[in-house]
This record gives structure tokens, C-alpha cells and sequence, in this order.
């Protein structure tokens, strides 16, 4: 019970991280309307957030007991992958990147109140 206790404090934050990026993703996806959500839409997305996070976090606990010696080069690779991706898109892409990327940024902080 301690565990578990302990284990649900923790992944509050990281959750509560979650949902406010999507929040603002919706917020920003859907800028020329009004967006207001009621509790219960937060309380869903919430839920299945803290499912998915806490999926992720027992599958790679349960991966990591089985197969030890497998784990590095697993992870490694995992997270290079998940970083290099969204480069390699863009390289791909053949795109530049804006010209006044600092306006463009400070446009959102002002507009949204993050960043």
C-alpha cells in the first residue's frame, strides 16, 4: 500500500504536466474558437493520461527485470529515436526554419501565457 501510494505521488506531477500540454495543443490547434471544457473532459483526459503513463512505466519495469542485460541498448535506442525523429522530419521535409523565430515564440507567451 506504501508503494503504491508512493508510486501515485510521483506520477501526479508528471501527469498533471501532461495534461496541461494538452490543453494548450488543443487550445492552439483549434485558435479561432472559443474552447471552454467541462470538468468531467478534464477528469477524462486526466484518467487516461495517468493510464498510459503508468502503462508505460510498468511495462519498462516488468522489460527491465526479465531482460537485464538487454536494457541499455533498448533504452538508448528508444530515446535517440524519439529525439532524432522529429529532426529528421524536418530535414527530410526540406523546410527552413522561420526567419524571426523569437517574435513567433514570444507571440505564444503572450498569447497563451506559456513558454
Amino acid at each position: 500500500c506504501a508503494y503504491f501510494y508512493s508510486f501515485s505521488e510521483k506520477i501526479f506531477p508528471i501527469v498533471y504536466g501532461a495534461l496541461r500540454c494538452n490543453i494548450l495543443a488543443i487550445k492552439i490547434k483549434y485558435d479561432d474558437y472559443d474552447i471552454s471544457m467541462k470538468p468531467a473532459a478534464y477528469l477524462c483526459i486526466f484518467l487516461w493520461r495517468s493510464f498510459e503513463i503508468a502503462t508505460r512505466v510498468i511495462i519498462l519495469v516488468l522489460f527491465s527485470s526479465v531482460l537485464q542485460i538487454w536494457i541499455l541498448p533498448v533504452v538508448l535506442v528508444n530515446f535517440f529515436s524519439f529525439f532524432f525523429y522529429p529532426w529528421i522530419q524536418f530535414w527530410k521535409s526540406k523546410c527552413t526554419l522561420p526567419e524571426n523565430i523569437e517574435k513567433a515564440l514570444s507571440n505564444v507567451d503572450r498569447k497563451y501565457g506559456y513558454v
